[in-house]
């Protein structure tokens, strides 16, 4: 599932879980019958189909979604489907039965003494009596023992993600699908280069390794070695990297944007000396770019600080997966004409088409496809 489903689903995914408790409860009850034909099931456990879209209706509702072409707006903006929807809503309606069996398969726990501390933290910080904590409990609708699962179920949560974090690989899957996001956005152009510096009052020196460099008499390794004064640099032959990756002085940066790969620039004065610039790479990225083209920094970079938690987060759904299946899943097919079933293009197609009708009388040429996503 991806991220912004799950955020998408509900804002607290523990609360939600012994929603879904009570209500798959209720759904096996003898009036089970009146929530209409099953949706899935788990086991033993039934969910209804009545109870999915009230669950989506109530969303819909909540966020102002109710009229056709918001809702495909909002769908199309999330890159969803009323079918793929359908299908998080009902995982998500059988987390409260799956989080416990996927927590033991990875050999987490919580402890009841954990629980307890959460529970007395939670009292004891707003202040509350026991007869004002009953009643504050009575108001949101919980009672002592179903506080107590969700703040269980919570932890349990917590826990069974911080576990699946340890062992999260970012995929090329992962890469491909998300990473590039980043690199088309922040990294589209990018030089990678070495650069042999000069004191300020060097300049005739310079001028002289330039000429040498231009006539091949030296070899800029060689004079980076023994020339250059960055020694950060000179013990990776000069190498500063990418320019997308670090911040150069605005005189090196012009100038490095000027060079293509394996061309060398004159000498290039800033207020650390005299710079003679060698771009090594030089990379360009659209939207035909492979993945596998990106530089192996900006690939690491990416991963480490946008792309980890979505790692985590689809070993985590994928445990959750194999144990729904172990404990006997099965989803039926989605039936016609549920009242969140839109097709998402014809709907924003015909909103378009009526805001240009609009349009053509008031100027106004914005998109309704637009305002619907908004």
């Amino acid at each position: 599932m991806k991220p912004f489903v799950k955020r998408m689903l509900a804002v607290s995914t523990a609360a939600m879980c012994v929603a879904c408790a009570v209500a798959l409860s209720a759904c096996n009850s003898a009036d089970g019958q009146s929530k209409g034909n099953p949706a899935a099931v788990l086991g033993e456990t039934v969910i209804y189909e009545n109870d999915v879209t009230t669950y989506i209706q109530t969303f819909r509702a909540q966020y102002g979604l109710m009229d056709d072409a918001s809702w495909a707006g909002y769908l199309s903006y999330y890159g969803m489907d009323a079918a793929g929807l359908r299908e998080a809503v009902i995982k998500n309606m059988t987390f409260a039965d799956v989080l416990p069996q996927a927590a033991e398969k990875a050999g987490v726990s919580v402890a009841a003494e954990d629980v307890d501390a959460a529970v007395d933290k939670m009292k004891t910080s707003n202040g509350l009596s026991d007869e004002q904590w009953a009643a504050a409990l009575a108001n949101s609708g919980y009672t002592e023992e179903s506080y107590r699962t969700m703040v269980e179920q919570s932890l349990l949560q917590d826990a069974l993600e911080k576990k699946m974090a340890e062992g999260a690989e970012v995929t090329d899957e992962i890469f491909d699908e998300y990473g590039m996001i980043y690199v088309r956005a922040y990294y589209s152009e990018m030089r990678r280069s070495s650069h042999i510096l000069f004191a300020p009052e060097d300049e005739a020196k310079a001028a002289e390794v330039l000429a040498k460099l231009q006539s091949g008499e030296l070899a800029f390794a060689d004079a980076v070695a023994e020339y250059s004064i960055d020694t950060g640099s000179a013990v990776n032959g000069g190498d500063v990297g990418w320019d997308g990756m670090t911040t150069f002085v605005t005189e090196y940066q012009t100038a490095l944007d000027e060079l293509e790969e394996g061309e060398m620039s004159g000498l290039v004065q800033s207020q650390f000396g005299y710079h003679i610039i060698l771009c090594t790479d030089h990379f360009v990225c659209d939207e035909n770019t492979p993945a596998s083209e990106v530089p192996d920094e900006v690939r690491e970079l990416i991963s480490a600080y946008f792309l980890k938690s979505i790692a985590q987060e689809e070993a985590y759904d994928a445990l959750l997966d194999e144990t729904r299946e172990s404990m006997g899943f099965v989803m039926y097919d989605m039936p016609a004409g549920l009242p969140y079933d839109v097709d998402v293009e014809a709907v924003l197609a015909a909103a378009d088409a009526a805001a240009a009708a609009e349009g053509e009388g008031t100027g106004d040429g914005a998109s309704a496809g637009e305002e619907a996503s908004k």
